[in-house]
């Protein structure tokens, strides 16, 4: 990050530089900030002499403000239109309106302009490119900051550097950066949910195998069972079978206690549906008197009920 540490104010008069350096952070060594100081000149040898001398007094964190003559600009106002623009669509009105301003194009000159939303008009100020790339370069050949080169019209600053170009990088790079964020933000959350889908997918998916394998080697058993059975037996016997045709393959039970001509199960479920039809399932059946659900609570992703079923003794 570009820090500065003084700003050296250089104010251009016809035969004199007016210079100041201000100190903006501490350096090693507290200073105190210069009073304005007066350089005459002659040609631009003259000024660059003057900015070698200041280059070994001043921090490489530095920055230039170049406050131009009053001589070297020009300064008309421009009639705002009807529209309402945005300073974007501003920037392009006037550039569009320096010909018919100044009689000058684009090309051959630096514009800037004030904008005051209470003001039917702009201000747009001008000055030569060459004039302008002539300190540009002056400055560039020394590896030195310029910040502004420009002046003060009606106590408001102007800037022939592309400052509005800048600025407008820089929102549309911060932009960018957020919608890159928001983006990558938005892919891990959908990764990190597609992963726990998956999670649950296969979590199902085994208990659903574990299921139908208790039903098959519970129907192996059933199958092998001994002829002569006792009453109860007889009953479970037949509760357990009737259980095993009628239960659907989202509903898996965990608890079987056995009463005579009564039964308490409990179990877990996908939905609550399920659970309803396969209690109305069971009071359709010649053998089973009543059929009711004591209690349907959540557990995490499931639902776990009880019933209480009682039966003839047939």
């Amino acid at each position: 990050m570009f820090i500065r540490k003084c700003r050296i104010k250089i104010y251009i008069e016809p035969q004199w530089l007016k210079y100041q350096i201000i100190y903006l952070v501490n350096t090693q060594k507290p200073k105190q900030n210069e009073t304005t100081v007066n350089y005459p000149y002659q040609n631009f040898n003259d000024v660059e002499q003057l900015i070698l001398e200041l280059k070994t007094r001043i921090p490489k964190q530095s920055v230039f403000e170049l406050y131009l003559n009053e001589n070297d600009v020009q300064t008309k106002q421009l009639k705002l239109p009807p529209l309402k623009l945005g300073l974007g669509e501003l920037a392009l009105y006037v550039e569009a309106s320096i010909y018919k301003l100044f009689e000058l194009t684009t090309t051959n000159v630096c514009y800037d302009f004030i904008y005051s939303a209470n003001k039917p008009y702009l201000s747009v100020t001008i000055c030569k490119r060459d004039y302008v790339n002539e300190w540009l370069d002056l400055f560039k050949k020394h590896n030195l900051k310029l910040h502004l080169i420009g002046g003060v019209i009606n106590e408001e600053i102007i800037n022939f550097l592309p400052w509005r170009q800048e600025k407008q990088k820089k929102q549309k790079f911060s932009l960018l950066v957020t919608m890159v964020c928001v983006m990558g933000i938005a892919c891990c959350i959908m990764g990190y949910l597609w992963h726990q889908t998956q999670l649950k997918l296969s979590h199902y998916t085994l208990l659903n195998a574990k299921q139908q394998h208790s039903e098959k080697q519970l129907t192996q058993q059933l199958a092998t069972f001994i002829p002569k059975l006792s009453v109860s037996q007889q009953q479970i016997y037949h509760l357990l079978t009737l259980l095993s045709e009628q239960l659907p393959p989202v509903i898996w039970l965990e608890s079987f206690h056995y009463q005579p001509q009564q039964v308490m199960i409990s179990g877990y479920s996908f939905r609550h549906i399920e659970i309803i039809n396969f209690n109305q399932t069971l009071l359709r059946h010649d053998n089973i008197l009543t059929s009711q659900i004591y209690d349907i609570t959540r557990q995490e992703n499931n639902l776990s009920f009880k019933m209480e079923i009682t039966f003839n003794e047939e």
